[in-house]
């Protein structure tokens, strides 16, 4: 098994692009087994970690058709600007929105991208990801949980995380990019 200096290294670099790893996820990366167990929530830090990008579902049927193929490589496009850290249980993948600018790691939000290729924001930093992954009923004890193992929490319940908004919005930009590649790469 990996040691803890090992799996941050390699997280680091497969994850973040070689950037300092957030402190929230360096502590929870010490409490993988817990996180999981509680949350259905995986860190993952090995470099050939991509669910996201997973076309396995679609039928021959699907792959005929060019709508279909469109949004998932406008999809892939979409994912290519987000840092993917973690899994939940249901398929959700959770990571930094670097968008097309590559923000750092310190300042993204992050975004969750469901089994049904939708973007959304969870948060300013993966604990607010983690807390809002959740029944809105366990918040008071997700949060202290997170709070005992040093994560500074902040947020008293569901309505006191903060959403910040990116600009490019990552669904303006699936859009963008849908109809960019619909279009055949013509502009307009």
């Amino acid at each position: 098994m990996a040691t803890n200096i090992e799996i941050e290294e390699a997280f680091s670099r497969n994850r973040l692009a070689g950037e300092p790893i957030p402190g929230d996820v360096k502590i929870l990366l010490g409490h993988l087994d817990e996180l999981a167990e509680r949350t259905g929530l995986r860190l993952n830090w090995h470099a050939d970690w991509a669910p996201w990008l997973d076309t396995s579902y679609l039928s021959p049927e699907d792959r005929r058709n060019r709508e279909i193929m469109t949004n998932v490589r406008a999809i892939a496009d979409v994912c290519g600007m987000i840092a993917f850290i973690a899994e939940a249980e249901d398929g959700e993948c959770y990571g930094y929105w670097r968008g097309p600018s590559g923000a750092p790691i310190s300042g993204a939000p992050l975004i969750c991208f469901d089994t049904e290729g939708q973007f959304g924001v969870r948060g300013a930093t993966f604990a607010d990801a983690v807390l809002t992954s959740m029944p809105s009923d366990c918040f008071a004890w997700l949060r202290d949980w997170l709070r005992s193992i040093g994560i500074p929490v902040g947020a008293d319940g569901p309505e006191s995380i903060e959403y910040p908004e990116p600009d490019p919005h990552p669904m303006a930009l699936l859009q963008t990019s849908y109809r960019h590649h619909l279009g055949g790469g013509r502009s307009g």
